[in-house]
């Protein structure tokens, strides 16, 4: 991932525009075994390339890449512990579920048509990160 945070974020911003390419392409009816499983930052996050075609909560944006990694650098993830942590518009929930994985207590919002698919990534990471509530914004 490089020698600094910057070319960490820089590695991870060219990853989220190729699983974003990988997301528009395909023949519009994307079915469960076209979804994309990722491995970021100590997390399992599904994308569902259907929701990445007409909701912007559907897949890893760079941007939460980025936060992601501020949130693991040392200083940061000393401070998360024990802190409350309200994501408004958390999409597939990553920098949710990144902050409950350093001890934060995470609420997780959005849109009710982003809801099946953010309950599916949290409860895929729900003994590494637990969130303590996921609702419609």
């Amino acid at each position: 991932w490089g020698d600094s945070p910057v070319d960490g974020w820089t590695r991870s911003a060219q990853v989220a525009q190729a699983v974003l390419q990988i997301a528009m392409a395909g023949d519009g009816n994307p079915d469960e075994e076209d979804w994309l499983v990722l491995h970021l930052h100590g997390t399992q996050i599904v994308q569902d390339p259907g929701l990445a075609r007409c909701m912007y909560g559907g897949f890893v944006w760079p941007a939460a890449l980025t936060l992601c990694s501020y949130l693991e650098s040392a200083p940061m993830a000393q401070k998360l512990q024990n802190l409350r942590v309200l994501e408004l518009g958390a999409g597939c929930g990553l920098v949710g579920l990144v902050a409950a994985r350093l001890g934060a207590q995470v609420t997780l919002t959005d849109q009710e048509g982003m809801m099946a698919h953010l309950r599916r990534n949290v409860n895929r990471n729900a003994q590494a990160a637990p969130v303590d509530d996921v609702r419609v914004l």
